[in-house]
């Protein structure tokens, strides 16, 4: 059952939104109206407020920012954490240094729900790995400039 919680970030999603490597849900609407899903791991919170994704610029998650601006985050992780987001998105830098397809995307937190149920635990979040050991030194170069 979800719980609006606040307006911004608890101290302890910004610590994990600031500090580690976390795979989130992303949802928008797209050009249709419809809901779209997709799985991010490029995130950091910058303040808590303030978050920001690296997304490619072909992705209808991408398309449905530019065109409408609304997201939704879902943040599952051990520790029986299960949170939404909902935020305002603008692109802050259309090419990324660290990846020319990537854009820089800012979500303005605007509402911060519990969506914890009261039937299971979250024992895990969302786990992802690298296909290739080359985009491990890519990823870095991409978090560092996530950060500023």
């Amino acid at each position: 059952m979800s719980e609006l919680i606040g307006r911004e970030l608890t101290p302890s999603l910004y610590d994990l939104l600031s500090r580690r490597m976390a795979t989130v849900v992303v949802g928008t609407i797209d050009h249709d109206g419809h809901p779209h899903t997709a799985p991010y791991n490029q995130i950091y919170a910058m303040d808590c407020r303030h978050l920001r994704l690296a997304i490619n610029r072909q992705d209808a998650t991408y398309q449905s920012l530019c065109q409408r601006g609304l997201a939704m985050i879902e943040v599952l992780e051990e520790g029986d954490i299960a949170v939404g987001l909902k935020g305002q998105a603008r692109v802050v830098a259309q090419n990324m240094e660290a990846n020319c397809n990537l854009a820089l995307v800012e979500i303005e937190v605007t509402e911060v729900k519990r969506d914890n149920s009261a039937y299971y635990l979250v024992s895990q979040g969302v786990r992802t790995r690298h296909r290739e050991e080359p985009f491990l030194l890519m990823q870095r170069k991409i978090m560092t400039e996530l950060k500023g």
